[in-house]
């Protein structure tokens, strides 16, 4: 430990006279200073550099902040939709100033040609076409209504003895889909407590004998996308018969579909021969022939026959039931469909309903193509 020399302690006022010599010699040398640099008075790199360094610790005022701008409330963003698959988005033209813009929207597509076999050398031509895009059905092209054997109003009343009379408001067309609607009557007809739905290409009154059909055709491949009721009594059907005879004696009939509901799991197709005398079916042993076994309730399905002079080939979602090689029909032949109820085949089976039953066969379109650029023997 340093010890300082023992000298005298100096009295208060030597502090004061040793400070106030110090403060004058202090002033006099910063004047020196001042003098010999030429700065101003006040302003010293010290002090500036001092602010400076406030200055970058400090944010600037005017400097822009970066900002996010938040929606009001209940105000909406804008969206953009995206088209629904398969459709065509309309397209707008800027217009000339002075002038109205205009809209383009998009032709609706021609049905694609079926994946069937065809001749070499030949096309599919649509020859029969229809998509029921409107709210009604084009009476130009199929009928709700046709008179065979009894009639009530001008309409058939039944088929195959089913408690089913045909009436023209039970077709209900909306949303591109067809609606033949089964459901009890408040009053029968001819003894029959249900109305029901009814399409066909005839046109004609069958007790004359004398057909005015709307569309007939010979021989081509006729296509309709279809979904059956699921509920037990309604028996759906898609067939084609020749025009000109009267109600029980035509000689042949092709069925494209039937169903018979409930929890049958078959779709059933029949070549009805020889004066309807003898029948073939790809049906054998409770089947569809190649094709499976399904619940066709459970949505649109399509079902068709491919009608040619030497073969009849039946069809479920494109794939080939069977195929039926004669005798083959040589004439020209329409096209019906109808959703019926109880009909003597269901009430063998025991398939009957059990009590009032409601229910619709929706049809989504019929078409029919027919070979162009060959011809056909036959």
């Amino acid at each position: 430990m340093l010890r300082y020399p023992n000298h005298t302690r100096a009295t208060p006022a030597h502090r004061r006279s040793r400070a106030a010599s110090l403060v004058g010699v202090a002033v006099l040398v910063a004047l020196m200073l001042s003098a010999c640099s030429g700065a101003p008075a006040g302003s010293t790199d010290g002090s500036d550099a001092t602010a400076d360094s406030a200055a970058l610790r400090q944010p600037r005022r005017n400097a822009a902040r970066a900002t996010t701008t938040v929606p009001k409330s209940g105000a909406t963003t804008p969206t953009t939709t995206a088209p629904k698959p398969g459709t065509t988005t309309p397209t707008t033209t800027a217009p000339k100033p002075g002038t109205t813009p205009t809209t383009t929207t998009a032709p609706q597509a021609t049905p694609a040609a079926p994946s069937v076999a065809i001749p070499p050398g030949a096309t599919w031509k649509l020859a029969f076409s229809e998509e029921f895009s409107g709210t009604s059905i084009d009476t130009n092209r199929l009928t709700p209504c046709f008179s065979w054997a009894w009639t009530y109003e001008g309409c058939t009343v039944t088929f195959n003895n089913g408690r089913e009379a045909y009436q023209p408001g039970q077709v209900r067309v909306a949303d591109g889909v067809a609606r033949l609607v089964a459901e009890p009557n408040n009053q029968t007809i001819w003894g029959k407590d249900y109305r029901s739905g009814l399409l066909s290409t005839t046109n004609r009154p069958m007790s004359s004998g004398n057909a005015a059909s709307l569309y007939k055709f010979r021989y081509g491949y006729v296509e309709g996308r279809m979904r059956v009721p699921r509920e037990r009594g309604l028996f759906s059907a898609f067939w084609m018969l020749p025009p000109d005879y009267n109600s029980w004696d035509y000689p042949y009939e092709i069925d494209i579909l039937e169903t018979l509901g409930s929890t049958d799991r078959t779709s059933w197709m029949h070549v009805h021969h020889t004066d309807r005398t003898a029948s073939w079916t790809p049906n054998a042993n409770g089947g569809n022939g190649a094709c499976s076994l399904q619940d066709y309730s459970d949505g649109f399905h399509t079902y068709g026959v491919d009608w040619q002079p030497t073969y009849i080939d039946f069809y479920i979602d494109g794939q080939r039931c069977g195929r039926f090689t004669g005798p083959i029909w040589k004439g020209d032949m329409e096209i019906i469909v109808n959703l019926m109820v109880d009909v003597d085949w269901q009430r063998q089976l025991g398939l009957q309903s059990k009590g009032p039953v409601t229910g619709s066969l929706d049809v989504d379109y019929i078409r029919v193509w027919q070979h162009q650029d060959v011809t056909l023997a036959g």
